[in-house]
């Protein structure tokens, strides 16, 4: 169970608890709690309400805006609340099992409103969207018929896009290399987050990444001793042409 998941529990159950308590001290005469009773349920509304917060911080998830349909929201969810416990109290404590079975009954219906409400309408795209996604779909099938890629581009300091580039030609002695996995190196790290001049060579404007694992996608006809479809993984000092340390790390070939 995850930290977050736990902390909304503990605290969901004590403001239930809370709020269930202040209504039985409002709604039975015999206890003559009335305002205290009101005072307990505020209090159970606020350990929820601050329950929602903590866990949305928790998540990560972005701070909840105030607008018409969070208000709305959070009415449903209190007036379905409210319902629910006026009808368990009237069944269970009043007598009035008919009338407390409706109440109850109305109170989970209004509750079940709260999903279509927090998982909001159907969004139908304006102009620039659907423009946007007619391009989307345009480079998704050029990047399927091989004539782009996707490349993470380095802008510089905490700063990397993802663009599509054409893909380059392969010529009679190159081996045209696509990738299939792509680990992040320390080095990686080190450039995102700190800039240039952390010791990893990286060019502003540049595809950014060195350490990928590939399939051959073609090969040159001078090109001997590769196949289309071979799995292999590209030395990165070889890639600026830096032959120097091959065989120090490669004995054997």
């Amino acid at each position: 169970m995850k930290k977050s998941t736990l902390v909304a529990m503990i605290l969901g159950t004590i403001g239930g608890v809370f709020f269930a308590l202040g209504m039985c001290m409002a709604l039975l005469p015999e206890w003559g709690m009335f305002t205290q009773g009101i005072v307990c349920g505020v209090v159970g509304l606020v350990i929820l309400l601050i329950d929602l917060l903590v866990w949305r911080k928790m998540e990560g998830k972005p701070p909840i805006k105030v607008t018409p349909k969070a208000v709305g929201t959070v009415v449903v969810g209190v007036l379905g609340a409210l319902l629910l416990g006026v009808g368990m109290c009237l069944s269970m404590v009043f007598g009035n099992m008919v009338l407390g079975i409706v109440v109850g009954i109305v109170g989970i219906i209004v509750l079940l409103c709260l999903i279509p409400l927090t998982k909001g309408g159907r969004c139908h795209p304006g102009p620039a969207a659907k423009a946007a996604g007619l391009l989307a779909s345009f480079t998704n099938t050029e990047r399927m018929r091989g004539k782009t890629m996707r490349a993470a581009i380095y802008n510089g300091k905490k700063n990397i896009s993802i663009v599509d580039l054409p893909s380059p030609v392969c010529g009679p002695d190159d081996v045209l290399l696509k990738t299939v996995y792509a680990s992040i190196c320390g080095t990686d790290a080190a450039v995102y987050q700190h800039g240039l001049g952390t010791g990893h060579k990286v060019t502003v404007g540049g595809e950014f990444g060195h350490e990928a694992v590939c399939r051959i996608a073609a090969v040159g006809k001078n090109a001997a001793g590769f196949q289309v479809g071979q799995r292999v993984y590209p030395y990165p000092l070889l890639v600026t042409g830096d032959t120097s340390r091959l065989y120090h790390h490669m004995p054997n070939r």
